[in-house]
């Protein structure tokens, strides 16, 4: 079984404040993993030279990450007062390194990077060092959130080291004492900052994440979608969706209900753009071999897709809240810090853009829209159960451990950083974080996205101005398998035309047959122009063909669109030239790039 050795070596007479809780975080985090079966943990606290090298030589076949961290420098590590010369244990790697089961050596201390030269020769194929005397708590820090990335999100590990790179930093103390230091000078030394290097001695192993994983030998073996499809069913019927309670209560009355009624009434219950998303991972119907529901490379791109997706559409959702906000308050002042990022999102270029983390967009323009909630009675969230998304930013929370590893997974995917000897087990654990996603965003159901392509003014001569009806002529986007359907919704005041329009409330059945249902009124919040239906511009098709922002043109002012079917494909793009049809598109972008990005 393959090993994990890390080092923690203290000194009885400087010791080191923060070693002791480095220890137990780690030791905590990997023991888990642990007792899964994935790989043997072997962990010395107070580490010796006899130690360690009685370790070196009973794991010197099986040895994949070697981690010291304690009082070190550029040639030596100091082991219970006794200096270790770097040089034998550089030897003692050699053969581990050279038949390829070393991944990573981490030396947690100050000023090691001079070590690195000689674990180069022995053939380690990726070093952690410093370059210069190393605060203590700053080191505890970056070891916490380095060995976190790659145990609890599977990151790489060059993405591993730099998240810990701002923990690492910001910790950083003040103070001039070895006892503050892991230096092994007891003098006085410089407080220098300290700068962590990643050795790519071979670029390729930074890529991967070194953890080892043992394959399924459970009885039951992995079966792709069964797990998500009980927590969506299950999650589902608890949000009370309407689908799933009737076909439920048939189930309940002797009628035989099929899984794939289930799997349908979940897909076509949702918004198209996680719904299309989730029906190619949980039942795909197009008769393609692109393997999204078997174990392989091309389901974990999908997972990765539907999450991305998920999270883009939310973030779609925060802008247009804040847009609505600036609309109906003149007075409204949005904050620099809130506007940079809006910013920032919209100057990525389109590559950055599929790998963009929503979080940092949802976060600042959610606690906008709380902060003058405050302020101005009557504003609130569109979605009443966005809360959940402040869970998406609180370290150790389901939501956010699972938004976290998905995000990695997506980058892993688009990078095409996925190992392929662990397929399996990344399919599995990934299908967990998928389902620990989905059961927080249930309540999508509630909310329907629709396309309004066209509307009629029914004002008659012997009715009044105050009896005036709107026809709107809708298309529901919440149609992943099956055809695109469009009903009319008669209403007393009108709805934003040519819109993506995502609706809260409810309607009444007016003349089914004809598609006809009525209210009295309707929530509804504007996602044009992030969201487009290229068909409500281009065609009388009833058909819809719904679209997300992408970026700018090369240009910075022709608008680019990609299809939400198939993100990626380029045959799926769009340009917004100048073409007259889609005049309304860049007017409201151009309203929007005036007001917030300040253009």
């Amino acid at each position: 079984m393959k090993v994990i050795f890390l080092a923690f070596a203290n000194s009885s007479t400087d010791p080191l404040p923060n070693l002791q809780e480095e220890f137990d975080y780690l030791n905590a985090l990997l023991s888990k993993r642990e007792l899964e079966g994935q790989f043997k943990l072997y962990v010395e606290p107070y580490a010796t030279i006899e130690k360690i090298n009685q370790a070196l030589e009973t794991f010197n076949n099986d040895l994949v990450i070697f981690s010291y961290s304690g009082h070190a420098d550029q040639t030596q590590l100091l082991l219970d007062n006794q200096q270790f010369q770097a040089e034998g244990i550089s030897r003692q790697l050699t053969n581990a390194a050279g038949k390829g089961v070393l991944k990573l050596v981490i030396l947690n201390g100050c000023s090691t990077y001079g070590q690195v030269k000689m674990l180069k020769t022995a053939g380690v194929p990726a070093v952690i060092a410093t370059s210069a005397p190393v605060n203590d708590k700053s080191a505890k820090e970056f070891s916490k959130r380095f060995w976190n990335g790659l145990v609890t999100y599977n990151k790489t590990i060059e993405d591993a080291y730099e998240d810990a790179l701002g923990p690492a930093f910001g910790a950083k103390l003040p103070g001039n004492t070895a006892q503050e230091f892991r230096h092994i000078q007891t003098q006085v030394i410089e407080d220098k900052t300290a700068v962590w290097m990643l050795e790519r001695i071979n670029e390729p192993a930074i890529k991967y994440n070194p953890i080892p994983y043992a394959l399924d030998t459970s009885s039951t073996p992995y079966t792709p979608n069964e797990a998500l499809y009980q927590t969506l069913k299950a999650e589902f019927f608890k949000a009370e969706n309407p689908e799933l309670v009737y076909l439920y209560e048939q189930e309940q009355r002797g009628k035989i209900i099929k899984r794939s009624d289930y799997e349908i009434a979940i897909v076509n219950s949702i918004p198209h753009p996680i719904a299309k998303h989730l029906q190619k991972l949980l039942c795909p119907t197009d008769g393609t071999a692109d393997g999204y529901d078997k174990v392989g490379k091309m389901r974990l791109f999908q997972i990765g897709q539907l999450f991305q997706t998920a999270s883009e559409f939310m973030g779609f959702i925060m802008i247009a809240q804040v847009w609505e906000l600036t609309m109906k308050f003149d007075d409204l002042i949005i904050d620099e810090d809130t506007k940079k990022v809006i910013q920032e999102y919209f100057s990525l270029d389109t590559k950055s853009r599929e790998t963009y983390k929503y979080l940092k967009l949802i976060a600042a323009t959610r606690n906008l829209i709380e902060r003058e909630a405050k302020q101005r009675p009557g504003i609130t969230l569109f979605i009443k159960e966005q809360e959940i998304l402040s869970d998406m930013y609180v370290p150790g929370n389901e939501f956010a451990d699972a938004c976290e590893y998905l995000w990695n997974l997506r980058c892993n995917t688009i990078k095409d950083q996925l190992d392929a000897d662990r397929l399996t087990v990344t399919c599995q654990e990934a299908e967990k974080y998928l389902c620990a996603f989905v059961k927080q965003i249930s309540f999508v159901h509630r909310y329907h996205l629709t396309s309004i392509q066209n509307i009629d003014i029914l004002k008659y001569r012997h009715t009044t101005r105050e009896k005036t009806s709107y026809r709107h002529k809708i298309i529901s986007l919440m149609q992943a398998i099956g055809k695109d359907e469009y009903n009319y919704y008669f209403l007393p005041d009108f709805l934003d035309n040519w819109g993506v329009v995502l609706i809260r409330g409810q309607v009444r059945p007016r003349n089914v047959q004809k598609g006809e249902y009525e209210a009295e009124a309707l929530d509804y919040l504007n996602l044009s122009p992030f969201i487009i239906d290229r068909n409500a511009f281009e065609s009388n098709s009833d058909l819809s063909n719904l679209m997300f922002f992408r970026g700018f043109g090369a240009d910075g002012k022709t608008l680019q669109y990609k299809r939400i079917s198939h993100p990626m494909n380029p045959r799926d793009m769009l340009d917004v030239g100048m073409k007259e049809e889609f005049e309304t598109v860049r007017l409201e972008f151009g309203a929007f790039r005036q007001l917030l990005l300040n253009e």
